[in-house]
């Protein structure tokens, strides 16, 4: 997934502060956290969760926790995934004011918090929405840029390391949230084979300290060789990443080729696992941005694979909700509009 923005600076360590959460309670606390390395990653320890928790207060639960009752995935229908990317993430506007004018959580399935930082942690504000939606919440682990694919190399190149790291990855989602998204846009040159490893672990990891209902979804960027070349679809030479994991979100360019008949084969029985990644800025996408993404929304579902929705925050930057204030009744109806059609609710 690409960004429309930069991020803004924010701390880099537990860091509650205190907007609304569901039910409008304004004392509830919220937790944001995220790392820019691998090592700023291996130094948290539950020292920075108790400090969290202590400002909570011991009878308080520092994030709404997904209902008892939550049914998982659904197995039989095509999913939708929301995969948010606003404003570099972080801030008041990708948060507070985007959530105050959406509500269309029915719509969808489950929600990924993206940003530009190695591990992007969901803020306890849209945790708890998302909860209070009964769906599920995944981070971003992300390796991108000129020096991400020799930092990723390198990450993988040490056993201790990784695995480390894929214990912390289980162990942050103790702040409430189920999961992440895998986004490696960078060359594993010869260690794809141990990201492979990676994966496994990882997946393994998180459904024993979350529960079956984790997910860890793998971002289509990889040739069979190890080398950043996104596939757009789901085949032989990848299949072994789908395969270690929960999930895949395929390229975008998957419309331009049509390859959605032969991912859903590739994946047997697991063709809802296979997400259809959707721009809604449609970036060297063949269909128009905005409302013309419903075009690629309708063929990924007739095609009977799932769909990954990225960036509807296009909404509010750059279409009919710009320039309107959060929350409004005009906000609301342009967010809602855009919902319904591309999704043909």
């Amino acid at each position: 997934p690409k960004a429309t923005a930069a991020a803004p600076t924010a701390a880099t360590a537990p860091a509650p502060s205190k907007p609304a959460a569901p039910g409008g309670n304004e004392d509830a606390p919220r937790a944001s956290c995220y790392f820019d390395s691998i090592d700023d990653l291996l130094q948290w320890d539950s020292a920075a969760m108790e400090w969290v928790e202590a400002q909570a207060g011991s009878s308080a639960p520092l994030a709404l926790p997904l209902p008892g009752d939550y049914p998982g995935l659904p197995l039989h229908r095509p999913r939708i995934m929301h995969c948010h990317d606003y404003a570099g993430g972080y801030c008041k506007s990708a948060d507070e004011d985007y959530l105050s004018s959406f509500d269309r959580w029915g719509l969808f399935d489950l929600f990924v918090y993206f940003s530009h930082h190695r591990v992007v942690v969901p803020p306890q504000i849209w945790i708890d929405s998302s909860h209070h939606a009964n769906k599920i919440i995944l981070g971003t682990f992300l390796f991108e840029g000129r020096d991400g694919g020799s930092q990723a190399q390198a990450f993988l190149e040490s056993e201790g390391t990784w695995q480390r790291a894929a214990d912390k990855l289980a162990d942050l989602c103790a702040y409430g949230f189920d999961g992440w998204l895998i986004n490696v846009e960078a060359s594993l040159g010869p260690t794809r084979g141990v990201f492979v490893s990676f994966l496994e672990y990882l997946t393994r990891k998180m459904k024993g300290r979350v529960g079956e209902h984790a997910q860890v979804i793998y971002y289509d960027a990889h040739a069979a060789d190890g080398s950043y070349a996104h596939q757009d679809a789901l085949l032989p030479r990848n299949k072994d990443l789908f395969q270690a994991c929960d999930g895949i979100f395929i390229n975008y360019q998957w419309y331009e080729y049509d390859t959605l008949a032969r991912s859903k084969a590739e994946a047997g029985d697991r063709q809802f696992d296979v997400y259809a990644g959707v721009d809604v800025w449609a970036r060297n996408c063949e269909y128009d941005e905005g409302p013309g993404c419903k075009r690629a929304v309708g063929r990924a579902k007739e095609r009977g694979v799932s769909v990954a929705i990225f960036g509807p925050g296009w909404v509010q930057e750059k279409g009919p909700g710009h320039g309107e204030r959060p929350g409004s009744e005009e906000a609301r109806r342009v967010s809602n509009a855009f919902w319904d059609s591309a999704l043909d609710h």
